[in-house]
């Protein structure tokens, strides 16, 4: 039986965008209420136990995983010991999984965990968290945290976008706590819009949207501050743009460390891109990551001055 931790119970109707999620969506709880409390209407879903990886052992690279793409063998990418892959992301093996529809958050303090969601996750409240869970949506972000909340953690989920139907889309859009997701199909991993900001342990890979995507695995398009990216696995497999975007498109960027992870593909895996407009980029440092070569480079760097230290690059992902 899976629980719904949070203040008190509330049901609402919502109309959702695929024509067969219209239906009530159990929000919350009190202190303790377990999900047959709740009414769901949603894509037909079996619940079951999650946490298969599509990973090898690397028989030319011992301790490497190779990630396998689309479920074949024919492309593979070798990724780091120790660094994020579909084997220690998203959902934890064991943990059985509740099918929903999509959910609006209204309560301050709810945990949402254990579901199978078909259709988008809103967080409308503060210090909420989603975990165990995979959301499966072709929206404009399958996990949309309003601006300015705080206190929000998203971790341990598996969220898919589809790759159809989500023009612009981000797996999660907002500010919090995003720990340990295996995110992909979407067009930006994580779209950072807000302060305050912890990315760490996420694995971002096979980027697919549909329209024309501007594809990158972290994307901080200005108006944000105080944000670290730490120990991420982040593969742009598509020809454009990058791996982490830092930008200063929606205003000035300030005291952003990405430091530890692993970053490859795109044009550059690492931008920092100051020419939209006066507004500074500054206290931006990339430091300690793997930097696997784009299709043009490692580095664009544009009117900013970050700090780029300590970093191993590698022309075709086999680190020394």
């Amino acid at each position: 039986m899976i629980e719904i931790l949070a203040l008190r119970l509330r049901q609402q109707r919502r109309q959702y965008s695929h024509p067969s999620l219209l239906g009530d969506a159990c929000l919350a709880g009190s202190a303790r209420l377990s999900i047959a409390a709740c009414s769901f209407i949603a894509w037909p879903v079996d619940a079951g136990t999650v946490g298969s990886a599509r990973t090898e052992e690397s028989a030319s690279l011992p301790g490497w995983v190779v990630e396998l793409v689309a479920g074949t063998s024919s492309q593979s990418r070798p990724i780091p010991p120790g660094f994020p892959n579909a084997s220690n992301t998203g959902v934890p093996a064991g943990v059985i999984l509740t099918p929903s529809g999509g959910i609006t958050v209204t309560e301050v303090g709810t945990i949402v965990e254990g579901l199978n969601i078909k259709g988008q996750v809103n967080i409308q409240a503060a210090n909420v968290t989603l975990k165990n869970s995979i959301i499966t949506s072709s929206g404009y972000a399958p996990v949309n945290i309003k601006s300015g909340l705080i206190g929000v953690v998203v971790q341990d989920c598996e969220i898919n976008g589809t790759g159809s139907n989500n023009d612009g889309s981000s797996g999660i859009a907002g500010q919090g706590t995003f720990l340990r997701n295996n995110i992909y199909n979407v067009e930006n991993g994580i779209n950072v819009q807000g302060n305050d900001t912890r990315i760490e342990g996420n694995y971002i890979h096979d980027l697919n949207a549909s329209g024309a995507p501007h594809y990158d695995g972290i994307q901080i398009d200005g108006g944000q501050s105080n944000v670290t990216v730490t120990h991420n696995t982040v593969i742009n497999n598509q020809p454009g743009v990058s791996a982490v975007m830092i930008d200063n498109y929606w205003g000035a960027a300030s005291n952003i460390k990405v430091d530890g992870n692993y970053l490859a593909g795109g044009g550059f895996p690492i931008y920092s891109d100051g020419h939209f407009n006066s507004s500074p980029i500054s206290g931006v440092s990339f430091t300690n990551n793997y930097v696997v070569k784009g299709g043009w480079g490692y580095y664009y760097v544009k009117n900013s001055n970050p700090t780029i230290s300590g970093n191993i690059e590698s022309a075709d992902g086999k680190m020394p």
